[in-house]
C-alpha cells in the first residue's frame, strides 16, 4: 500500500467519524431541546426539577466531548487537504476563561463592593 492510499482510507475513516460524531450530536442536541422544554412547560416539585438539571449538565457535558472532537476532525481534515499539518496542533476547545492566567504581572485582584 502506498502512501496516497494510506492517506485515502484514513481520509475516508475521518469522514466517516464525523458523520457519526454529527449524528451523536444531533442526538444530543434533542435530548437537550426535550430537557429544556420538560423544565420550561412542567411544574414539578424541587427534588425532580434539580434531577432534571443533572441531566441536563450531563447531557451538555456529553455534547461539549463530541463537538471537540467533531472540530479537532474538522481541522484535520482541513490541514490534510491544504497540506498544512501545523494548523492542527493550534486547535482547541477552550473549557474555561483565561482571565486569571491572562492578567498583567503585578495586577492585584480589588474586591468588588
Amino acid at each position: 500500500m502506498d502512501f496516497k492510499e494510506m492517506r485515502t482510507n484514513f481520509c475516508h475513516t475521518v469522514v466517516l467519524r464525523q458523520q457519526e460524531l454529527s449524528r451523536q450530536l444531533s442526538d444530543l442536541s434533542n435530548k437537550e431541546q426535550d430537557i429544556l422544554h420538560f423544565i420550561e412547560n412542567e411544574k414539578y416539585d424541587a427534588v425532580v426539577m434539580v434531577k432534571m438539571a443533572k441531566q441536563l449538565k450531563i447531557v451538555r457535558q456529553q455534547r461539549r466531548e463530541l463537538k471537540v472532537e467533531y472540530e479537532q476532525t474538522q481541522s484535520l481534515m482541513s490541514s490534510l487537504t491544504s497540506g498544512k499539518l501545523d494548523s492542527f496542533a493550534n486547535k482547541g476547545y477552550t473549557y474555561k476563561t483565561n482571565i486569571i492566567a491572562d492578567r498583567p504581572q503585578g495586577y492585584v485582584w480589588h474586591k468588588v463592593q
